[in-house]
């Protein structure tokens, strides 16, 4: 069993043309190719909106502030705070990779082949126009 551990990630919105930046993960392993999300681990002392905006910065090389935190996904593992921000063109194009990790943009209609799988849901999630928040509970299940 893994200690439990809190993450963020983010979305960067093109509020014209419904693009994301998202990144290609290399680790975790079991992420390692996959398209996600940007972000990482909540540092002790640090509040999930520090880390998204720290996180942000170190992965996509860009500082962005005013994340509007719209969603939790929990479980025994830990959770993940999900964020979104919508930008313009200029400023969504300007993220780049930083790290061993790719980042580029995407369209929202047309996600990348490998992306994880829950960005299907959370990416439309992340649209929506009207404020809200959404938790997402994930139950524990015997193999």
């Amino acid at each position: 069993m893994t200690d439990f551990q809190e993450y963020v990630a983010g979305f960067l919105i093109d509020k014209e043309n419904r693009q994301v930046a998202l990144i290609q993960k290399n680790r975790p392993e079991w992420q390692a190719g996959y398209w996600n999300a940007i972000g990482g681990k909540i540092e002790p002392d640090e509040s999930g909106y520090g880390a998204m905006v720290r996180e942000f910065k170190e992965e996509a090389g860009i500082r962005v502030v005013d994340w509007d935190h719209f969603a939790t996904v929990a479980g025994d593992w830990g959770g993940v705070e999900f964020y979104r921000k919508f930008v313009g063109p200029e400023t969504l194009h300007s993220v780049r990779t930083v790290e061993t990790e790719m980042v580029d943009v995407w369209s929202v209609d047309n996600l990348p082949s490998k992306t994880m799988e829950n960005l299907h849901w959370l990416i439309p999630l992340a649209l929506h126009s009207q404020p809200y928040h959404a938790v997402v509970a994930y139950e524990k299940r015997a193999v």
